[in-house]
C-alpha cells in the first residue's frame, strides 16, 4: 500500500533549500514543477485552450513555465497575469520573458474590466490556477478574490499548482476566498493544508509530482495513506463527514449461549 509524506510550507522551504544546496538551480526546480503541471493537464484533456492564471510570486512562475510546456504539447496556452511584468522577479521574471519570446498570449490585468474580458473568452478547455502558493499569509481580496470567483463559476476544470489559491498551506483554512479545484498538482510532498478540512475539499484529487531529485535519508514526521488506495471499495465521502451523516446500519447477530458474538 502506498504511503505518502506530508510537510508544512515551512518544512517544504527547507527541503527546497537542501536541493538548491545540492547544486540544483531554483529555476530548474520551477521547470520540473511546470512539467509536472503540464503532464497532469495533458493526461486528462485533449488539445484545447488552457487559461493560466498567474500571480507575481513563484507560484505564478510555475504557471508561466507550464504555459510553455503546454504549448509544446499542442495546447493553446493563454496567460492572465495579475499585475504587470515589471513586478516579477527572479525565476518568475525569467519564465515571463521566455513566454513573451515564444509568442504565448499574455494579458497583464490591473483592473476588473480586463479580468472580465479575459474570462469571457473561457468557453471551453481547462484552467491552471497559479495565483497564490503556500506562502499566503493574509486574507485574499481585490482582483485576486475576483479572479478566484471567476474560476469557480466558469464551469471549466481547474488544476491548481501546489495548492488551491486562497487555502492556508499549513492549516487548510480558507483565507477569504479559495479556488475549488478539480485536481491539485503538488510537488515532492503533500502540504498539510491539502489534507486538513476544508482545504482537502477544495483541493479535489491530489496529484503528487517529483521535482527531478530525491532527498535520501530525509526523515518525515507525517505520513498518510491516500484514500483511494486505503479504501477503494467505499463510496466517496465528504471530508468533514461524521458517523451521523453517512446513514445507519442495523446488525442482528449472535445466538443463544453466544452473547459475546
Amino acid at each position: 500500500m502506498d504511503i505518502e509524506k506530508a510537510v508544512t510550507p515551512e518544512e517544504m522551504k527547507g527541503l527546497e533549500k537542501r536541493l538548491i544546496e545540492a547544486g540544483i538551480p531554483s529555476i530548474l526546480l520551477m521547470e520540473n514543477a511546470a512539467a509536472g503541471i503540464a503532464r497532469a493537464v495533458s493526461t486528462e484533456n485533449q488539445r484545447c485552450p488552457v487559461y493560466i492564471f498567474c500571480g507575481r510570486g513563484n507560484n505564478g512562475g510555475d504557471g508561466l513555465a507550464s504555459a510553455r510546456h503546454l504549448a509544446a504539447l499542442g495546447f493553446d496556452s493563454r496567460i492572465a497575469l495579475l499585475g504587470t511584468g515589471s513586478e516579477l522577479k527572479g525565476d518568475a521574471k525569467a519564465n515571463l520573458e521566455m513566454a513573451v519570446a515564444l509568442g504565448i498570449p499574455i494579458l497583464e490585468i490591473t483592473e476588473e474590466a480586463q479580468l472580465d474580458s479575459f474570462c469571457q473568452g473561457m468557453q471551453e478547455g481547462a484552467i491552471v490556477d497559479a495565483l497564490l502558493g503556500t506562502g499566503l499569509s493574509k486574507e485574499v481580496d481585490g482582483l485576486y478574490k475576483t479572479a478566484i470567483e471567476r474560476m469557480n463559476s466558469c464551469g471549466l476544470p481547474v488544476y491548481s499548482a501546489d495548492i488551491p489559491s486562497g487555502i492556508d498551506g499549513e492549516t487548510g483554512r480558507v483565507m477569504g476566498a479559495a479556488v475549488r479545484a478539480e485536481a491539485t498538482i503538488t510537488f515532492l510532498c503533500a502540504k498539510t493544508g491539502l489534507l486538513l478540512y476544508p482545504g482537502r475539499e477544495y483541493a479535489g484529487r491530489l496529484i503528487i509530482k517529483d521535482l527531478g531529485a530525491r532527498l535520501a535519508g530525509t526523515k518525515f514526521h507525517r505520513e498518510f495513506i491516500p484514500r483511494d488506495a486505503a479504501f477503494p471499495f467505499l463510496p466517496p465521502r465528504k471530508p468533514d463527514a461524521n458517523k451521523g451523516s453517512c446513514g445507519k446500519l442495523a446488525i442482528v447477530a449472535g445466538s443463544e449461549g453466544f452473547a459475546g458474538a
